[in-house]
């Protein structure tokens, strides 16, 4: 028999390799027969939680439509109250909190619309507001549904990318979501988890990679090995990413996995487990994962040692230096990863390695040498970022470039902070002087621009100050000039007629020339009839404004009046006359 380990969320036998799944691990934890599914269809996922996203994990289940469709009933899943609704043009979209008396919150996101009696009270308060966008909290007992009530209908508002439910369930006191398949909820799911890749990165005394090297993976059912037995690798120690993704029973959806933990000679190492998080440190993502790697290659990688400034709480167990493996010319290692979804599906990879001739590691080009314990300060000729504590997962040896290539549409050098393939956690102040003077008239035109992989000038916004830079935040490095910017919106009407008398609608498409990125902002609109303000909702991800007619507009001839303006103030107004 094998021994033993028992630990939050993992039952395993070592020498035995057999494992509870999280679900039966955690069904005294959690109550298993407390919540009903929301939706009246048998549970497809396109998600899961703490699935690996741009910047955060998943915090909750992507329930698809069974038709592609929008309109299906979402239901509570159990008794509760309103105690939230947010309608916003990107993230969850249209959004509703219910809070449950045995101290959980469900959240229901991406809503196409809400149950009725909601619906028409967020529509009053839209109105009272003036804006699309609200954020709303009613008082305690307004909004209350029994168990498998409908609250409102599947959609696809916000960032969605088609339509589903994003369903999660949260902590009340913390509102920490919590992984919903913990709560009994049936879900098919006989498949393991698939490996893809496997890098090996060798590691300095500081634990930074001076070198990797990545493996393809032979597959025979659930067991995975390298084309080789043994690795020899020439490193004093090593980490090791493994590219790996889940699969469920019906659907073609690539998921996230549950956990990850890593056996060094059958002695467990490392271990990953996505039960719960905060959302404060769901950033963190970006040093769990190979950035590089996501950045260049679009590929995720889970990382099995801990960058220095990784504060994630999704760690149960990490030995020696944060997770680093030690090597040995003579004495080989045993490795095994095993990768487990929360259904206790399970997949594992087996090798040995051993140290092989250390070489010197090339050298380093750079200007500048940034702690990530306490951040940093670089001058240059023209430009001034300000790298707070706790912006960086590790030290940052940064190389600086200026190119003195200025035009009639750049009015700086373009200036290289090390690359875009460097995370950033905290906001970074970034200042840029002009090269030349500007004229007076396009001061207020000015922006910071970091130029993307395409060559493309990405707004980042800017205010000037007395020091005569122009300033903004970043959460990015790379490559960064001042642009100008004085084209304004385009409102290009799709669903708008003279008369239009019986059209449920009328649409409008807004655009800009300049796209934009972090505290930079968006379009913003106002649209008016006969000066009165009136809903556009808008979809920001087919640049849509629309507006549903209702007894607002009587009959008779109006005039619709559209503003748009963009980050630098650039303003479009379309007018125009209709009949109802």
């Amino acid at each position: 028999m094998g021994k033993w380990i028992r630990m939050a969320g993992l039952a395993v036998m070592v020498a035995g390799m057999w494992a509870f799944s999280p679900i039966t691990e955690h069904a005294d934890k959690y109550p298993q027969d407390y919540f009903a599914a929301p939706v009246p269809f048998d549970l497809y996922l396109s998600g899961t939680f703490g699935e690996l996203r741009s910047g955060h994990f998943h915090s909750g289940l992507d329930i698809k439509s069974p038709d592609g469709r929008v309109g299906h009933p979402v239901l509570a899943a159990a008794e509760g109250t309103v105690v939230r609704i947010k309608v916003s043009a990107t993230g969850y979209g249209r959004a509703l909190y219910l809070r449950h008396p045995n101290g959980y919150t469900t959240v229901y996101a991406h809503l196409h619309r809400f149950a009725d009696p909601v619906e028409e009270w967020v529509k009053a308060q839209q109105y009272r507001r003036e804006s699309f966008e609200v954020d709303l909290y009613p008082p305690a007992g307004q909004f209350t549904f029994r168990k498998g009530e409908a609250i409102g209908q599947m959609g696809n508002s916000g960032s969605s990318s088609g339509p589903h439910l994003h369903f999660e369930v949260r902590d009340t006191r913390t509102q920490e979501p919590i992984n919903p398949a913990l709560f009994g909820f049936e879900i098919a799911d006989h498949r393991p988890p698939r490996m893809r890749q496997l890098k090996v990165y060798a590691l300095n005394d500081r634990l930074e990679t001076i070198g990797a090297q990545l493996f393809g993976l032979r597959q025979n059912g659930r067991h995975y090995r390298l084309p080789e037995d043994t690795l020899v690798v020439g490193a004093w120690r090593v980490g090791f990413g493994l590219e790996v993704y889940d699969q469920h029973d019906g659907v073609p959806n690539r998921n996230g996995i549950y956990g990850l933990r890593m056996y060094v000679n059958d002695s467990l190492w490392y271990a990953f487990e996505m039960e719960r998080f905060a959302f404060a440190r769901t950033r963190y993502l970006n040093a769990h994962v190979d950035y590089a790697a996501r950045v260049r290659d679009r590929a995720w990688f889970n990382r099995t040692w801990l960058l220095p400034g990784n504060r994630l709480d999704a760690y149960p167990h990490v030995s020696g230096r944060r997770g680093a493996l030690p090597l040995y010319r003579h004495r080989p290692a045993q490795v095994r990863l095993v990768a487990e979804d929360a259904w206790g599906n399970q997949s594992e990879l087996t090798f040995w390695i051993r140290r092989g001739e250390v070489a010197p590691p090339p050298p380093r080009p750079y200007n500048y040498h940034i702690d990530w314990a306490t951040g940093g300060t670089v001058h240059l000729d023209g430009l001034w970022l300000h790298l707070p504590k706790g912006a960086l997962y590790e030290d940052l040896y940064l190389q600086c470039d200026i190119r003195n290539d200025t035009d009639a549409a750049h009015y700086a050098p373009r200036y290289r902070l090390a690359s875009p393939e460097v995370p950033v956690h905290r906001w970074a102040e970034l200042a840029i002087a002009p090269a030349r003077p500007l004229p007076l008239q396009l001061r207020s035109k000015a922006f910071v621009g970091w130029i993307d992989e395409n060559g493309q000038l990405v707004s980042c916004g800017g205010t000037w100050r007395d020091d005569g830079m122009l300033h903004t935040h970043v959460r990015q490095l790379g490559d960064f000039t001042i642009g100008i910017d004085t084209v304004p919106p385009t409102v290009e009407p799709i669903s708008f007629e003279r008369d239009m008398r019986g059209r449920p609608r009328m649409r409008f498409r807004i655009t800009d020339n300049q796209p934009v990125t972090g505290k930079a902002r968006g379009l913003r609109y106002r649209a008016t009839v006969d000066g009165r303000w009136i809903l556009m909702e808008y979809d920001a991800k087919r640049d849509l404004l629309t507006h549903a007619f209702d007894e607002r507009i009587g009959p008779g001839e109006h005039r619709l009046r559209i503003v748009v303006s963009d980050d630098r103030g650039n303003r479009t107004v379309w007018e125009n006359t209709f009949i109802r």
